[in-house]
């Protein structure tokens, strides 16, 4: 199902790549050989985005292929239409403004590394996400501030 699929290192595998270093190793670190290169490009990945982003795009990503594959719909690239069923399946249900958002965004960052036509800009994916904010959206709840007396130990 995603064998073709580039995908972050440890995706598929249920380990994060906390312990990869940071950067990509300079043009003198890479060896010929196409396993070095591949090796180079994971650690590109990791670079391309906050190391906190790639980790957050995991789930969402994972559950849209799941979610896709189990209705036997095409995942590697998946239909702008199957999409939209998926975003307006997940604002009903989560009901709020972030969940399809994240999903879209972690889709087009797979989209954006496999070079598949984007959609993520197509009213078919829009929709469901102005949507819910317009529908969930409201002022963000804070934490209060805390008071001297609970700052006392």
């Amino acid at each position: 199902m995603l064998q073709d699929v580039s995908l972050p290192g440890g995706w598929l595998v249920g380990t994060t790549r906390d312990d990869a270093p940071v950067g990509a190793p300079s043009v003198w670190d890479l060896d010929p050989e196409r396993d070095a290169f591949d090796k180079a490009f994971d650690l590109m990945v990791i670079g391309a985005r906050s190391l906190r982003t790639l980790p957050a795009y995991r789930a969402p990503f994972l559950k849209l292929v799941l979610w896709l594959a189990t209705r036997g719909l095409p995942v590697a690239p998946p239909v702008p239409a199957n999409v939209k069923q998926y975003l307006v399946f997940l604002t009903a249900s989560r009901r709020n403004k972030s969940a399809a958002d994240v999903a879209v965004r972690s889709l087009q960052f797979v989209v954006w590394l496999n070079g598949w036509p984007s959609f993520a800009a197509l009213s078919e994916c829009r929709v469901p996400i102005d949507a819910a904010a317009r529908a969930f959206g409201g002022p963000t709840k804070k934490a209060s501030p805390a008071d001297p007396w609970m700052l006392v130990a």
